[in-house]
């Protein structure tokens, strides 16, 4: 046995050595097929990459199963319980190796020349300690407290680093603005952070708020667990020990004491999202186009070296020793092309992570490493798809002619030769325009949704809701529609702010609304309810009225009045004019307020991240009498010349305006449609940049072909000259 291995390991030696001799040989061969395998194994690696990256996400922590995060929302009787008392309740639990806690608020950021109200969290000096959290630039804070003391270091996250800074790697003199005062930043934090961990700004907490607390703000508690110690068996104690505790300290409260535990990980994505699975597509076929030029080389190599293979059949030699010959040569050219591959992918690496501004919606952070996964895939995809595109070449390669190879040396090739590869060249043509056509699409479907007409200006609004989750109790207390109405003066005035109006929704009586006809008659529209608004709403929203009027002040405090948009007038109406008629917010036979119809506005299509909105659904802005509908959510437009500074100023605002017993969501209608946007972009640039490849990578097998082809008809041609054919005429016929 052991003689039959070590003579299988020389004859695999001898190999290697007679393949590495014939690639000097040929050097031309060598450079096309390493790298265009090359270049493509590196466009698949890197789409391979960024999926990899999102699909397993390295938690840049210590021992993060290890890591929980831990809360009590009891209030107790005089619902003031701090965060301090819970923590400290919790904090010398025998299962926890360490505690740390760490404070939330939103705040006004100004990084370089990008403003925006993000959220800003505060850690206390043992976070760093306890989570092993290590920077993706820069530096922690230090364990000692001297930050938090000196209060002049700040770090920020992965993507406030890429969208203000561009990216840069020298973070001296950088500084960031929280709420007017300066902060140095020392460091990045790394991406894919627990969503509960994922803030903008990073502060160092004073070691006295640690120890004191403050009750206004809003803490999460992490601990780490002992050693055999789990996060469920950590709830329970905590529930039989500390529950108890603050219970009898505080008294019961609206909401009870009870310790909630669970890991501070976020789960793993389900799967890959459509836009991963269509670019890991596109890299293959890249990769499908570069190894049909490995494939045609080896062929056309293979019908050059006829004759070689041609006398080694003569001495002796059988048609398996020539096709791992080939094959050996094509997985030695593989090997080089996936080092090339590798190469190309760390550089591609780098461009997305230091040069893309922002995330694209679908790919994550686009923070991407090289790992053993990555590596082994290049590899082992270098590996398989030689040997599934070379090994036909090299078993036809091996069935030679001998009388005709050893009789013809340099002679013409024939047509069925042609044949052999000529497939394989149509193929890779048609896989490249299969890429044209895709980035057409894409950037003609990008260009249409840029375009899109929706009845109103969606761009510059920004709309802000409020909730009460308690009750206002006393005097001075507002109410959430109220607050609106509060936040909607003080937006106004702030520059850059072209118009505010408070909405929200009311509801009919009954299942629909109905017309009441100057004849008695009447037209039913199935609504459960509309859309109620101040006096402003249709200004704010550049909303176009066709007929009657816009909305005025004495609306609100008359008996109110609607604007229907075309949809809605046609299905009430039928054709009558609409304007002065009354519409009953309601069933017939219901007693529900009936109000003038003083508009007819254009339609309104929403903005649709998935199929274009082709017909508009019926719909009716009311201006309520007084007491019949609340409106807490205000529509803000801003300007365009300022748009970002004032989106941050109308945030840091309201955040700063609204009362503790209220929750505030500020967003942009059009957000969602614009990253909608820029994922297509981003894609459409992607096909754009790989049907160029693919159309670079067909051009060499192409003329490869025309090469090989020609050199093999030279005889022919040199006859046709001597017959009196002409250049011109030589030249069409290649």
């Amino acid at each position: 046995m052991r003689p039959l291995v070590l003579s299988g390991m020389a004859s695999l030696g001898n190999d290697l050595a007679f393949a590495v001799r014939s690639l000097k040989r040929s050097p031309g061969f060598v450079i096309l097929v390493v790298l265009s395998l090359g270049i493509a194994l590196g466009v698949t690696t890197t789409m391979f990459g960024l999926v990899d990256t999102a699909l397993n996400p390295v938690v840049p922590m210590r021992e993060v199963d290890r890591l929980v995060v831990f809360a009590n929302n009891g209030d107790g009787v005089t619902r003031d319980a701090s965060w301090h008392v819970k923590f400290d309740a919790a904090r010398q639990a025998p299962m926890f190796a360490a505690t740390a806690v760490t404070t939330d608020r939103y705040a006004f950021l100004r990084l370089g020349n990008h403003t925006d109200s993000r959220r800003v969290t505060s850690v206390s000096p043992q976070f760093f300690d306890l989570t092993g959290l290590v920077p993706f630039l820069g530096r922690n804070f230090a364990a000692d407290g001297s930050d938090g003391v000196a209060g002049s270091s700040a770090m920020v996250s992965f993507d406030l680093w890429r969208k203000a800074l561009g990216g840069r790697t020298d973070l001296r003199g950088a500084s960031v603005t929280v709420d007017d005062r300066s902060y140095e930043v020392v460091g990045v934090l790394p991406p894919y952070l627990p969503m509960i961990l994922a803030a903008a700004v990073y502060l160092p907490m004073p070691a006295s708020v640690a120890a004191v607390g403050d009750s206004s703000a809003r803490a999460n508690f992490i601990a780490r667990l002992s050693p055999g110690a789990s996060w469920g068996g950590a709830q329970a104690t905590l529930r039989t020990m500390a529950d108890p505790v603050l219970t009898a300290r505080l008294g019961t409260g609206r909401r009870p004491f009870r310790y909630v535990v669970r890991p501070l990980a976020d789960g793993r994505p389900d799967g890959m999202t459509d836009l991963q699975q269509i670019l890991l597509a596109a890299g293959v076929l890249v990769l499908v186009i570069a190894c049909g030029n490995m494939a045609n080389l080896v062929l056309a190599r293979g019908l050059v070296r006829e004759r070689e293979f041609a006398l080694r059949f003569a001495l002796g030699a059988g048609r398996g020793s020539v096709v791992r010959q080939v094959l050996i040569e094509a997985l030695l050219c593989a090997l080089a092309g996936a080092l090339v591959g590798v190469l190309v992918a760390q550089g591609a690496f780098g461009l997305l992570t230091y040069h893309i501004s922002r995330d694209v919606p679908g790919l994550g952070a686009m923070a991407v490493s090289l790992n053993w996964r990555i590596f082994g895939f290049t590899l082992g995809l270098a590996t398989v798809t030689t040997l599934a595109f070379a090994i036909v070449p090299a078993w036809r390669t091996s069935r030679v002619d001998l009388t005709n190879a050893l009789k013809a040396g340099a002679g013409t090739t024939t047509g069925r030769n042609r044949s052999r590869f000529s497939v394989l060249v149509v193929v890779e043509v048609t896989l490249t325009m299969t890429l044209m056509l895709g980035a057409s699409l894409l950037m003609k479907a990008v260009r249409e949704m840029r375009s899109t007409e929706f009845g109103f200006n969606p761009r510059g609004l920004v709309d802000v809701s409020v909730y009460l989750w308690r009750r206002p109790v006393g005097e001075g207390q507002l109410s959430a529609d109220s607050l609106v109405r509060v936040l909607r003066e003080q937006v106004l005035a702030l520059p850059g702010v072209l118009g505010a109006s408070a909405h929200g929704t009311g509801a009919t009586q009954g299942a629909g609304v109905t017309s009441i006809l100057p004849g008695g008659g009447a037209h039913w529209l199935y609504r459960t309810g509309y859309t109620a608004v101040g006096p402003d709403y249709p200004r704010t929203m550049g909303l176009a009225i066709t007929e009657g009027r816009d909305f005025v002040e004495g609306d609100a405090t008359g008996r109110g009045a609607v604007i229907l948009n075309a949809a809605a007038a046609r299905a009430l109406f039928r054709g009558e004019p609409a304007v002065g008629q009354l519409v009953k917010l309601g069933e017939h036979g219901t007693n529900a307020p009936s109000v003038p119809v003083v508009g007819v506005s254009r339609d309104v299509f929403p903005p649709s991240t998935v199929m274009p909105v082709e017909s508009a659904e019926p719909d009716l802005l009311v201006v309520p009498p007084p007491g019949l509908a609340r409106l807490v959510h205000l529509r803000v437009r801003v300007s365009e010349a300022r748009r970002a500074e004032t989106e941050a100023e109308v945030e840091s605002l309201v955040q700063a305006t609204m009362p503790p017993q209220a929750s505030v969501a500020v967003t942009r209608p059009m957000e969602e449609f614009n990253e909608a946007i820029l994922a297509r972009e981003f894609v459409g640039r992607l096909f754009v940049l790989f049907a160029l490849i693919g159309c670079g990578l067909a051009a060499v097998g192409l003329y490869c072909l025309l090469a090989f082809v020609v050199a093999q008809r030279r005889r022919e041609f040199a006859v046709r000259i001597a017959l009196g054919a002409t250049r011109r005429q030589v030249t069409r016929i290649v």
